[in-house]
């Protein structure tokens, strides 16, 4: 085996550690699991080297065949991110379906939702653009899956750690409780003037 294929090798497992490694392990830790496409996709990658790295193949066929690898851990970091964007995705959709059945309608008005909703239309922009482009163009694909990702995280994080959305609910359940006492005064009230009033028609009615 020639120099020139041992040093390509050597580039290649520094892709693998440096670039595919860390897409890999961070899909992992978010879904919960290595995703079947993303794992095909290394395992591919894996197998075109160890061909090469077997040492039987002509110089050119090898070449090739490192190409080949590589391509594959570059659609897996792809797909990686592409997984991890649809899931943040898919999250943005509960919080906008909870936001609309269990939250005021004035509240679903509000800033946070359409700071949601402007995020998740943004994101889905990127990832039609990217789906496009991932054949072909994995850099960027992956770069457009990211600019989608970190929208989305942002809009997340913004949204759960945002203080201005607790002191609204804290501030909603206040209003609720008082609002039960009113409408119990009220209809206190009005029961006994009820009484009242039937009480009287019915002394009239009896005189």
């Amino acid at each position: 085996m020639k120099q020139e294929i041992r040093d390509r090798i050597t580039e290649v497992h520094k892709f693998y550690w440096e670039e595919v490694r860390k897409a890999t392990i961070q899909c992992e830790n978010l879904i919960g699991d290595l995703p079947d496409p993303v794992y095909i996709e290394v395992r591919n990658g894996f197998d075109h080297i160890a061909r090469v790295e077997a040492g039987s193949l002509p110089e050119e066929k090898a070449s090739e065949t490192l190409t080949l690898g590589v391509e594959h851990f570059k659609r897996s970091i792809v797909d990686a991110w592409e997984i991890m964007t649809v899931f943040l995705s898919d999250k943005i959709n509960n919080v906008i379906n909870n936001l609309e059945t269990s939250i005021p309608a004035r509240a679903s008005r509000g800033s946070f939702y359409f700071k949601l909703f402007e995020a998740q239309k943004l994101a889905i922009g990127l990832m039609n653009e990217a789906r496009e482009m991932k054949a072909l163009k994995y850099d960027l694909a992956r770069e457009n899956f990211q600019k989608a990702f970190n929208i989305l995280e942002k809009a997340l994080k913004e949204f759960f750690g945002a203080p201005s959305l607790q002191e609204y609910l804290v501030k909603r359940d206040k209003e609720s409780s008082r609002n039960r006492k009113i409408d119990f005064i009220i209809y206190f009230i009005l029961g006994i003037i009820t009484g009242v009033i039937a009480t009287l028609i019915t002394r009239c009615i009896i005189k």
